[in-house]
């Protein structure tokens, strides 16, 4: 028997909880649980649009899990202190979490989605710029999101 957060559950179900958590909306809901989980409903949504900025933009991986798991890019994937011993249950407590990243993702595969961020592409919580070509784009909570100055989308790019 494995213990996850306090929880006792079967080997099945902690192979069955890391499979699910390897989908794109798995990946996804463990990105706004660990980026903004604290964060407005906007600002939540804002932390998905980046993930999907990054997926249309040519420079990132296709994949939610891709983008996300890229090194150095969301630090918390491989620093579990930085996840301050808190663990995403997409089917227990963090289940709202996991309808808005499922509502986000369908979204974007459908081609509905609005992004509030204006195509940002990173975002930082203590207003850091990422990179040297980054502008400031629009701040929504404790967060400021961020384009690149001269970036053209690649249009043409087929997704995952």
């Amino acid at each position: 028997m494995l213990f996850l957060s306090l929880i006792m559950v079967s080997p099945a179900q902690a192979a069955k909880a890391k499979a699910y958590q390897n989908t794109e909306i798995g990946c996804m809901g463990q990105a706004i649980f660990y980026e903004a989980a604290g964060e407005p409903y906007q600002g939540q949504v804002a932390v998905a649009n980046v993930i999907f900025n990054r997926m249309s933009s040519g420079i990132y991986p296709r994949t939610v899990c891709g983008v996300i798991r890229e090194r150095g890019q969301f630090q918390w994937v491989n620093n579990h202190k930085l996840r301050k011993k808190r663990v995403y249950h997409a089917t227990k407590r963090d289940k709202r979490i996991h309808n808005l990243a499922s509502k986000l993702y369908r979204q974007y595969k459908s081609g509905k989605r609005h992004d509030i961020t204006h195509g940002s592409l990173f975002f930082s919580s203590n207003g850091i710029r990422p990179a040297p070509r980054a502008v400031k784009s629009v701040k929504i909570g404790r967060h400021q999101f961020f384009t690149l100055r001269k970036f053209k989308f690649n249009k043409n790019r087929k997704l995952a």
